[in-house]
Parts: C-alpha cells; structure tokens; sequence
C-alpha cells in the first residue's frame, strides 16, 4: 500500500477519515454527477432527431459508459463496498471513455467555427494519440497497484495521474483555444 498522508490511499483503498461530513460530501457530489449523467441521457433523446453524428454519439457514450461508471466506480472504492478490482475496473474505464469523450464532444462541434479540414485531422489525431499515449499507462499502472506485487506501483499510479491529468489539461486548452480565436475571427468579420 501507498504512504499518504491523506485519508485515501491512492487507487488502493477507500476513505479512511471518519469524518461524517467528508462522506457526506463524496457521496453527495458522486450521486450528483450520475443524476446530471442520467437527466442529460434523456434530455439527448428528447432534444436529438438524428442519432447517427459524432455529436450525438459523444456525449452519449461519455455520459453513459464514462461518467456514470467513473462514480460508481468511486462510491465503491471510496465506501470499501466491493472488492478492490470492481471500483478500479469501473472508475478506469469509466475515466478512459469520460477523458477522450469530452475531448470529441468539442471536436464534433469544431467544424462550426473552424473550416480548415488539415486542422481538424490534426486535432482529431491528438485526441486519439493523448488517449493511447496517456490512458494505456494509466490501466496498467491501475491495475498493477492492485495486483502487482511490486510496490512501485501505486507510486507510479499517483506520478502518471499527475502526468495524464496535466496532459489532458493541455489537450483540452488547446482545443478550447482554437475554439475562442476561431469564434473571435467570425465575430470580427460579421460585428452586427
């Protein structure tokens, strides 16, 4: 097991505070993020007439298979509910799929503002390669923690969280970025 000096222990255990209050919080917040998961779901359905766009599919796949088990995954981990592999396979896969699909939720709607077909391919790809890039160490660094007997691990699961979530920061800026100055440039050109 991880050293911290937090009440939780990397991936490899739950809370171990007793505060009532930190519970509260963690389950609150949890159980928020799979109602706002659930309600957006239903509201895709409603408001979508066409099912078969990247748009659709995106928020679709990353509310679903990666919001939803992502908190799961975590109301279990952090509530010791389940054995250890269970929380970690579902708050991975869940983190995997949410991560990337975020990404391609603003990917898909990029080509409003941005019309550079050569732009588009290139921040396509960068999605694609930060996923195999920085979310194939992740799972096995996740599951190395919990079954490796190697102690190294763990440490190496909170050195690579840092890494992954610092280069899907710079991933996201990037195509947030894109999406202010394009947005600027047309704004610039019709100022009505």
């Amino acid at each position: 097991m991880v050293n911290n000096s937090g009440p939780v222990e990397g991936i490899v255990a739950g809370y171990t505070g007793n505060s009532f209050t930190v519970q509260a919080v963690l389950a609150t917040l949890l159980a928020s993020a799979v109602y706002n998961a659930l309600e957006l779901i239903i509201i895709i359905f409603f408001m979508f007439h066409h099912y078969f766009n990247l748009y659709f599919w995106s928020l679709m796949v990353t509310a679903a298979f990666g919001v939803i088990p992502q908190s799961v995954g975590l109301f279990l981990k952090y509530f010791e509910l389940a054995t250890i592999s269970i929380p970690v396979t579902l708050s991975t896969v869940g983190w995997c799929i949410m991560a990337t699909g975020h990404s391609l939720v603003l990917y898909s709607r990029l080509h409003f503002v941005l019309f550079n077909k050569l732009a588009l391919r290139l921040i396509l790809f960068l999605i694609i390669a930060d996923a195999v890039i920085f979310q194939v160490p992740q799972i096995v660094v996740s599951y190395g923690s919990i079954y490796a007997e190697h102690t190294k691990f763990p440490a190496a699961f909170n050195t690579w969280e840092s890494v992954q979530i610092t280069g899907f920061f710079v991933q996201e800026f990037i195509i947030s970025s894109v999406f202010i100055v394009q947005t600027l440039k047309i704004l610039q050109l019709h100022p009505e």
